[in-house]
């Protein structure tokens, strides 16, 4: 079984550094910048929002349901 890489901006380095005929990212230094800016975001914050939506849909379920409303994270 092979080995995992769970974050955005980990899995394009890595990718940039094993298939270095095929790279992601653009040459130029400022939009390479960029580019693992929009990465890092989607890990911090595009991720987290979807998570917190998900849960909060469940908890509201839930409440609907006459149950408890309950947060846990995934």
């Amino acid at each position: 079984m092979g080995k995992a890489i769970y974050e955005s901006l980990v899995i394009l380095e890595y990718i940039e550094e094993t298939w270095k005929q095929t790279p992601l990212l653009p040459e130029d230094p400022y939009q390479k910048a960029n580019a693992r800016f929009l990465a890092k975001f989607s890990d911090d914050k595009g991720f987290q929002s979807i998570r917190w939506g998900v849960l909060l849909k469940e908890g509201k379920e839930q409440e609907e349901e006459g149950g408890a409303a309950c947060l846990h994270f995934c």
